[in-house]
Formats: structure tokens, sequence, C-alpha cells
């Protein structure tokens, strides 16, 4: 059984999931783009981590510019830089239905209690355990 972990974003952070490997090229492609317009409206970016995403299969980006973006900013920012399409569209159903948190990053995660003994697991998977 998987667990998810949701993580909101910042007022000043953009969060993409990136789905496939053309969405990342994209991202890349458009990254000089974004410093433009950061620039032309007085802002930078601060800093950028590009993380597979726990399952192996996605790409987690996240993005902190150098003031805050209003929630629509950031969805049509994301959305534009190739985040998940429909990830930004459940984004804008939480914002106009008023959610608390209508960015959300998920993390899916594996219950402790689940996880093998360390001999059975990967290496990658072993530096997640706790000591």
């Amino acid at each position: 059984m998987t667990r998810r972990r949701y993580r909101p974003a910042r007022p000043d952070t953009l969060q993409l999931d990136i789905d496939s490997a053309a969405d990342l090229v994209h991202f890349h492609r458009c990254l000089p783009w974004l410093s433009c317009i950061c620039a032309e409206q007085g802002m930078a970016i601060r800093w950028l981590t590009e993380t597979r995403s726990r399952s192996g299969r996605h790409w987690h980006v996240e993005i902190r510019v150098g003031r805050r973006l209003t929630i629509l900013e950031r969805i049509a920012l994301q959305a534009i830089l190739g985040s998940d399409r429909m990830r930004e569209l459940c984004n804008w159903e939480r914002w106009k239905c008023k959610s608390t948190h209508p960015i959300l990053l998920i993390d899916a995660t594996v219950p402790r209690r689940l996880t093998l003994a360390r001999s059975m697991q990967s290496p990658r998977s072993r530096r997640r355990l706790p000591s």
C-alpha cells in the first residue's frame, strides 16, 4: 500500500510535475524565457531543484522566484513550463473551490511497516531508511 505526502507550495515557488522526457526538454527550452520574464518584472530565479519522483518515472521541479506570485500566476506558469496538465487543472479546480492549499505536489511514500529488510533493498532505497 502506498501513502501520499502532500507538499503545498510557497507563494514564491513554482512546483512542476513533469511526466515525460519530451515535457522535460520543453521545460529546459523555456528556462531562458522564464529568466527573461523574471528579470523584466524585477525578480530573479533564486533557486531551482530538479529531482526524479519517487516512482522514478517523473521529475519534480521547484523554482523559487524573487517575489510572491498569485495562485493563478503560479498555475499558469507551471502549465506553460510543462507541468502535468491534469495536475494543473486540479490545481485550478482547488483554487476555484477556495481550497486552503490549491497547489500541491504529491509524493508517493512507502509506509515504514511495509519496508523490506535492509539486505533485500536496492542501494537507493537503503538510503531512505531511518537509522
